[in-house]
């Protein structure tokens, strides 16, 4: 026999084997994304979490027009009869409108920061929400996986290797863990 028989004789040999053999069972992992960003602008939620911050802070909002028309109406009078004016009136109308105007500073100050806390309540509320609904759309389609621009929303324990790096670094090294490397059966 020819070295070249033997060569070909071998190779058939593992060939047959190659295909003799079961193959190891392919899992089939679902991963998905989902743009956070893009569900927050376009949720129907969005619309409704900006209309309670309009209901709720409109009488103030409101309040505050009112005082700055009131405080240009005072800004006119002085501007056309100031040169007309009783020093003390004339007097009066500029420490009305400085008194005014620092009101007006003020008031709007606090209303922007009470519109930016309870819009960061709601926002927060909406995100749960949406997490939420993720997660739940996750497990009931069968997606292992689903990862966002912010981070993973959901992780099926299929895929969950925390346990096994967990034992790697009680081991000190991550060799430690290779063998031990198969997926946690702990859901998040």
């Amino acid at each position: 026999m020819t070295r070249m028989h033997a060569v070909a004789i071998s190779l058939g040999a593992a060939l047959c084997l190659a295909f003799a053999m079961p193959a190891p069972a392919q899992t089939s992992v679902r991963i998905g994304f989902v743009n956070v960003n893009y569900v927050l602008a376009n949720a129907p939620q969005t619309r409704e979490v900006n209309e309670t911050l309009t209901a709720e802070f409109a009488p103030r909002e409101a309040a505050l027009v009112a005082l700055d028309a009131e405080l240009k109406a005072n800004r006119e009078r002085l501007d056309r009869d100031g040169a007309v004016m009783a020093q003390t009136e004339r007097t009066a109308l500029e420490r009305e409108i400085v008194n005014g105007q620092r009101d007006l500073e003020r008031d709007a100050g606090v209303l922007q920061e009470d519109v930016q806390i309870r819009q960061n309540e709601l926002v927060n509320e909406l995100q749960s929400t949406i997490a939420t609904r993720i997660q739940a759309f996750a497990v009931a389609e069968g997606y292992d996986l689903v990862v966002t621009n912010q981070g993973v929303v959901y992780a099926s324990a299929a895929i969950d290797i925390t346990e096994a790096v967990l034992r790697a670094l009680s081991s000190g090294s991550a060799a430690g863990a290779s063998t031990e490397a198969a997926p946690s059966t702990t859901e998040e």
